[in-house]
């Protein structure tokens, strides 16, 4: 909310404009609560819940299986180095 310059307020019309002027601006900090307030509610809802939920466990699920598949190749590499170091038999 601005500052009033009392000085400017000389007769009835202009404390009726300030007057106005307040109102407005009173029901505009009222609409931008609002605003916000219904922003906070639907992120509570139970289907946003859920989704955010759901996403969570998709992204660990996905982090899970890379890690899995990259220790998967990594003791799979070296077991070929080891049957590739092991002597060759010597046949007759």
């Amino acid at each position: 909310m601005g500052n009033i310059n009392w000085h400017q307020i000389r007769n009835m019309q202009d404390l009726r404009l300030e007057k106005a002027r307040l109102r407005y601006e009173v029901l505009m900090a009222e609409n931008s609560l609002n605003d916000s307030l219904h922003s906070i509610e639907r992120l509570f809802t139970v289907f946003a819940l859920i989704r955010r939920a759901s996403a969570g466990f998709k992204l660990a699920y996905s982090m899970i299986s890379k890690a899995s598949r990259f220790m998967g190749r990594l003791f799979s590499r070296s077991d070929k180095k080891q049957t590739r170091q092991e002597p060759d038999v010597v046949r007759f």
